[in-house]
């Protein structure tokens, strides 16, 4: 995405873009760890905010009408429209939003470490709660916003066809209005915006992947590790999975993908779903084990590639089907490979109890 957007604003090859992208976002986090990619990501909400409230600002004040009238003509063509209450579940209903991206935003909220890593950074579990209803009740006004910016850039290409480039990805055209509309200094500003919220993405995911390498695998099989070198195991990590990031950008490159939102929704529903399943196993029921949940998890991803590739239900929907089968699976399959660790120690208990009771 960022090199998306540096591609559009400068005329360079994508390929370069992506290539500087990928190696600033590697080198920062190697440089500031976690420090590095909480601050970023404080900076790029109010550059970000600020430049789509100052996009709206600037299609409102060169269609013709004003803004009244941009959000006339877009109730006219249907792009305000938010609420279908049809029970169908291969559109965006109102059902199918609400049950689907439910369990599609518990997804990272529940077992992405990229989320979970942030929660470890706060001094108490009451800060961490501050944290998370602090972003749900910005989360609203923040879509709502980049919905309404869509629509009104919708209307203003249709007043405008000329400025549009016909072949251009639907992920460039916001770089591409604020390049031909915004004054030089004001469109660095917002495209520094743009560059960081996704730059934030590539960082959490690089942080977060060499944090679990080091801590959940190579500390758990090598006991008295030194502190320096887990440290640069995990810078070094950090470089390896910053290369293999970018490497798989420039591959994907060639690829003719429309909207790169629609490909990572289906790419959670078909991974995050299974993990969400897994992590309501461990919360809401003691009668699971480890082996049935793994069967479950398997068997979720291979239900939702089903589900994907042989029905017409909206991709919404692939996150809470991973999900429910995860657990449904796992659940059963605890009558197979007998009850849980924690359960069979109940069980005993138990039996000494009523020994007990009987002498």
């Amino acid at each position: 995405l960022p090199a998306l957007a540096l591609s559009a604003a400068t005329g360079v090859d994508i390929n370069y873009c992506h290539l500087a992208m990928g190696n600033l976002s590697t080198i920062y986090t190697f440089l500031g760890g976690m420090a590095a990619v909480i601050w970023t990501d404080v900076a790029q909400v109010f550059v970000l905010m600020g430049g789509a409230l100052l996009c709206l600002g600037v299609i409102g004040s060169e269609v013709e009408g004003g803004f009244s009238s941009l959000l006339s003509e877009a109730y006219d063509q249907d792009k305000l429209h938010m609420f279908n209450w049809r029970l169908d579940h291969t559109i965006a209903s109102v059902w199918v939003v609400i049950i689907g991206q439910f369990v599609a935003s518990a997804v990272p909220y529940c077992s992405d470490q990229t989320v979970i890593q942030r929660y470890l950074t706060t001094p108490s579990e009451k800060k961490a709660r501050q944290a998370i209803w602090t972003n749900a009740f910005m989360t609203f006004p923040a879509t709502l916003t980049f919905c309404l910016l869509g629509s009104a850039l919708y209307i203003f290409y249709q007043q405008n066809p000329g400025d549009l480039d016909p072949t251009l990805k639907t992920d460039a055209t916001l770089p591409l209005f604020i390049v031909q509309n915004l004054p030089a200094g004001l469109a660095g500003l917002v495209l520094a915006g743009i560059f960081a919220a996704s730059m934030s993405s590539l960082d959490s995911s690089l942080n977060s992947l060499s944090t679990v390498v080091v801590t959940d695998y190579y500390r758990r099989f090598k006991k008295n590790v030194e502190e320096r070198f887990a440290l640069n195991l995990a810078r070094g990590l950090t470089i390896f999975f910053g290369v293999v990031g970018t490497s798989t950008a420039l591959a994907i490159e060639p690829f003719n993908i429309r909207s790169l939102l629609d490909l990572y929704i289906r790419i959670l529903g078909l991974i995050g779903g299974g993990l969400t399943g897994l992590f309501s196993l461990g919360i809401f029921t003691q009668r699971a084990n480890g082996v049935g949940a793994l069967i479950g998890a398997i068997s979720s991803a291979f239900v939702v590639y089903y589900v994907q590739a042989y029905t017409e239900i909206h991709f919404f929907m692939y996150a809470t089907i991973g999900a429910v089968t995860c657990f449904v699976i796992g659940y059963l399959f605890r009558l197979v490979f007998g009850p849980a660790v924690g359960e069979k120690r109940n069980i005993q208990g138990l039996t000494l109890k009523t020994l007990n009771r009987e002498e």
